[in-house]
């Protein structure tokens, strides 16, 4: 069975079935004169005899129904359980079964699958479904009905649609020179390795076993760290079930580690895409099409992917991460934590799916640092969103983090260093997360930093802007509202931040609402492209450590000087 069930995954990987398993619709009827021939006409009659009892079938697809009838007999006794899967249009699924210990299915009449006369046997073998079976299904409701009966020790039954065995991923984020991540989730607990190697080297192939102090876990969601690997050389892997199994069609992929050298390249970034789902779609979408995504080496999100997080799957992966996707526009994901990435009942996904939320890589000649900026509110218990938030403690762990790391060779031989992060360094907006930074980098300010970097590149503000450390000038969009003055960087933050920062822009502001930064790096020049959602080109400018922007084409005006003594006195 173990030969026809690998045969069977290949329907199983990216085959996207509208097909749901109602899990509320489980019911049984046990009677221990009960026949195959009952499951038939119950199958046909769309309904069970007798009084049935109903269960829900838990998230791991598998139910005891001794307990619903602890006085059973082992082997003798025997049940009717039906249940529904509905399918929004005509298809086939593989649906996997398990039953300890006979059982035979049916569907509208139909015979799907039988245990008889050897029994059902184990329900899981290295995590998956010992059998599966095709099965086809008519749009709406598809009434199924089985006979079973015990084993000796349990009454276990366990049903799942396998046609979406995998509902997210893989993945592939945090490229490096030598490392890369890749991640991807089930819909039902699953023990699996990954195998990779270098493109043309399939003989070579190498086994990665994510281990938990010596076991493979069985779970869901699967994270792979894949270190030691060769600079600017394609891998490509597959995410097989742990055992001497082979999965002929096993989730796949591949990607390009980056270069240890100097290459130009292209990174996008966008942020704040704080919309509602289908507009946020739509924003990115209009983004690709009109060419602002195209040729991209590196994708990042600068944070605030959505406001709240209640459900994190959905809002960052089929409104976000995979539109691009699905577009073309497969470089490697580079995440950026934002305020809101903190907020939500589902927001711990997002360390579940992307690990530590600061760190670096390397492309070449340039050092990016990723930073996470925390919440924007001080921690307070009674509040709905901070109450889980006490980021004191972790803040250091990243200060202390950002102070080896300007010491290491991966910052002091790179010739541009970009900070990557949700929120400015300025206190000049009042920002608590401003706030958080300016102790975190504390390396990179002042009037004369220990380490320099070249570009501070951010959202949050939800208005575009640019400040130039060697004018001095900060410039952006128009306001909207002729009496709202377009106030500059103050002085005491002049006097600190001696870097060009960059902000991109998000909903609700003074800009376009959404925008994407394009950055395109070679040697220690950063040639920088600001474009509004049309695809209309705002800002192109030049940066060169030490010199001022070379300001190419822009839209932006050049904000008025602060000259308020009382927020002078304030900011000391």
């Amino acid at each position: 069975m173990l030969k026809q069930f690998l045969t069977l995954l290949l329907l199983m990987t990216f085959t996207l079935s509208a097909a749901e398993l109602q899990r509320g619709s489980f019911a049984v009827v046990f009677d221990k004169n009960l026949k195959p021939e009952d499951a038939k006409a119950a199958s046909l009659q769309k309904k069970l005899p007798g009084e049935a009892k109903t269960f829900l079938m838990p998230g791991r697809f598998v139910y005891n129904l001794k307990t619903l009838d602890p006085t059973y007999t082992p082997i003798k006794d025997a049940a009717l359980v039906s249940f529904e899967i509905t399918a929004e249009q005509d298809e086939e699924i593989v649906l996997g079964i398990g039953v300890d210990y006979w059982f035979t299915l049916f569907l509208n009449g139909e015979q799907i699958a039988t245990s008889e006369p050897e029994g059902g046997g184990e329900i899981y073998e290295n995590g998956f479904y010992v059998r599966q079976y095709k099965v086809p299904l008519k749009k709406g409701k598809n009434f199924f009905v089985m006979h079973t009966r015990p084993g000796i020790a349990s009454w276990n039954i366990a049903i799942c649609n396998l046609s979406d065995l995998v509902t997210y991923g893989p993945y592939v984020f945090e490229v490096d020179c030598n490392s890369a991540v890749v991640a991807l989730e089930y819909c039902v607990p699953l023990a699996v390795w990954l195998r990779y190697w270098e493109e043309g080297k399939e003989t070579e192939k190498k086994l990665f076993k994510s281990l938990t102090y010596g076991t493979i876990a069985l779970k869901k969601q699967h994270r792979f760290e894949l270190k030691d690997l060769k600079p600017d050389t394609v891998y490509h892997y597959e995410v097989l079930p742990a055992g001497k199994l082979e999965q002929p069609d096993a989730p796949s992929g591949s990607f390009k580690t980056l270069p240890a050298v100097g290459k130009k390249h292209v990174l996008t970034a966008i942020s704040d895409t704080q919309f509602g789902p289908e507009e946020r779609v739509s924003i990115i979408r209009n983004f690709i099409r009109n060419g602002v995504f195209k040729d991209t080496n590196l994708l990042v999100s600068l944070g605030d992917v959505t406001s709240t997080f209640d459900n994190f799957h959905y809002m960052y992966f089929n409104t976000f991460l995979d539109v691009f996707r699905q577009q073309g526009v497969n470089a490697p994901f580079y995440p950026v934590r934002g305020n809101h990435e903190y907020r939500g009942r589902d927001t711990d996904r997002y360390v579940e799916w992307f690990g530590r939320p600061y760190y670096a890589f390397r492309h070449g000649d340039a050092l990016y640092i990723v930073l996470d900026s925390g919440e924007d509110k001080p921690f307070r218990e009674k509040s709905a969103y901070t109450w889980r938030t006490d980021t004191e403690i972790y803040f250091e762990e990243q200060k202390a983090w950002l102070e080896e790391l300007v010491k290491s060779d991966l910052f002091q031989t790179a010739k541009v260093r970009i900070v990557l992060a949700h929120a400015t360094p300025f206190i000049w907006y009042g920002r608590w997360m401003s706030r958080n930074l300016g102790k975190i980098a504390e390396c990179f300010m002042g009037e004369d930093p220990a380490y320099k970097i070249d570009l501070w590149l951010c959202g949050h503000v939800h208005s575009p802007f640019r400040y130039d450390p060697v004018t001095g000038e900060t410039a952006g969009p128009a306001p909207r509202d002729a009496k709202q003055k377009s106030i500059g960087v103050p002085e005491w933050d002049a006097r600190r931040i001696k870097f060009p920062v960059y902000v991109n822009d998000g909903p609700g502001g003074r800009g376009v609402q959404c925008s994407v930064v394009r950055l395109e790096v070679e040697g220690g020049k950063v040639h920088l492209k600001c474009f509004g959602n049309d695809g209309t080109l705002m800002d192109d400018i030049v940066i060169e450590r030490g010199k001022p922007f070379d300001v190419k084409n822009t839209t932006f005006i050049k904000f008025e000087k602060h000259e308020s003594k009382k927020d002078k006195t304030k900011g000391k």
